[in-house]
């Protein structure tokens, strides 16, 4: 194997782009083989938003004549207080108005914002990073339906863990929801990731599952042997806010493994995925509880999606949808793609400088 060579200067490059991401949020952004864009540091900074729970913002510690990239994660909406716009009020708000913001969410509070915003998830990033050598299995004889993965208890997770109680479909998919329902086909798993999926019953997002060779949350990580097993995912997300969107690990992973899904979100989770670039399945699937007001009968419509579906013959079903699971891997698979937003948006404040 020839080992390849790189000059001086492409060193200083490297060098240059670790030293303006050193928080990871260049890193989200632009691919980690080649040197991110140099950025001057005299100019600008990168910076988190908020702490880790979005009820205090992060002090400013540059100085005022420096511009700051904030990246705004809003890892936490239960601590939002929406009869105020959802804007925190511990701290001092740091952003001046020559400053911006990347947010992992698209939501009907972006307006608020005094600044240029965009739009890029750092869920999906990872994600992408953790998968990213994934090939997917064309197994054909595949003996459950989907993997119900609900992790911690929330109403939605209720909703549709207890339709497929009654409806006699539990032993039909790959279940577990902590502490209420593990498949035996989990619980006789000898792959270690599937012994971790529930080792931490944390509800911060942080722990909702234990990390994995402390790099990767077990969440983030695609089991090969589930999906070998079954044939599509119900995702279930953390958040079931209608007017946001924050498209999480739980849907990265069937997108960059090609794979169908329904979800149990927040009204226009779907829209605003495909707003985004992806492909949803309609009428393959049919994707009209995506557009219902109220949780419980959008995951009653979700549920009866599923039941739509549930007897087909998988394989064939595969061969129709398959421009779009080849379309959702290639935006995943290609960082570019997957992070275009954001890179023209920094690339825009790059030629002001």
């Amino acid at each position: 194997m020839i080992k390849k060579k790189f000059s001086r200067e492409y060193y200083e490059q490297i060098k240059l782009a670790q030293q303006n991401d050193n928080i990871g949020v260049l890193e989200n952004i632009y691919d980690n083989e080649i040197p991110h864009p140099v950025f001057d540091l005299k100019k600008i900074a990168f910076r988190k938003y908020r702490f880790f729970h979005p009820d205090r913002y992060i002090d400013k510690d540059v100085p005022l004549n420096k511009i700051v990239v904030f990246e705004d994660q809003e890892l936490n909406l239960a601590n939002f207080d929406v009869t105020t716009n959802g804007i925190p009020t511990k701290g001092i708000n740091p952003l001046t108005d020559k400053d911006y913001v990347i947010t992992s969410w698209i939501s009907n509070r972006d307006n608020l914002y005094p600044v240029p915003y965009v739009f890029n998830s750092w869920a999906l990033s990872v994600t992408r990073e953790a998968n990213l050598n994934f090939i997917k299995n064309n197994n054909t004889n595949k003996p459950y339906i989907a993997d119900v993965l609900l992790g911690n208890k929330k109403l939605h997770r209720d909703i549709f863990f207890n339709l497929l109680k009654e409806n006699g479909l539990l032993d039909r998919c790959i279940v577990n929801y902590f502490d209420i329902y593990k498949s035996n086909f989990l619980k006789q798993s000898k792959d270690l990731l599937n012994h971790n999926i529930d080792t931490s019953n944390d509800i911060s997002i942080a722990n909702t599952s234990a990390t994995y060779e402390q790099k990767y949350w077990v969440s983030q990580l695609i089991s090969k042997e589930i999906y070998e097993n079954s044939w599509l995912s119900i995702v279930s997300e953390s958040t079931t806010h209608n007017g946001f969107f924050c498209p999480s690990e739980k849907i990265g992973k069937p997108l960059i493994a090609g794979r169908p899904f329904i979800v149990l979100a927040e009204k226009h989770f779907l829209k605003n995925l495909r707003s985004i670039g992806f492909a949803t399945f309609h009428p393959f699937i049919d994707e009209k509880y995506d557009e219902i007001d109220d949780l419980e009968t959008r995951v009653k419509a979700a549920f009866n999606s599923f039941q739509k579906i549930k007897n087909l013959n998988f394989s064939d079903f595969e061969k129709y949808i398959g421009p779009i699971l080849e379309h959702n891997i290639d935006i995943m698979k290609n960082k570019s793609k997957l992070t275009a937003r954001a890179r023209k948006f920094l690339e825009n404040i790059r030629e002001k400088l």
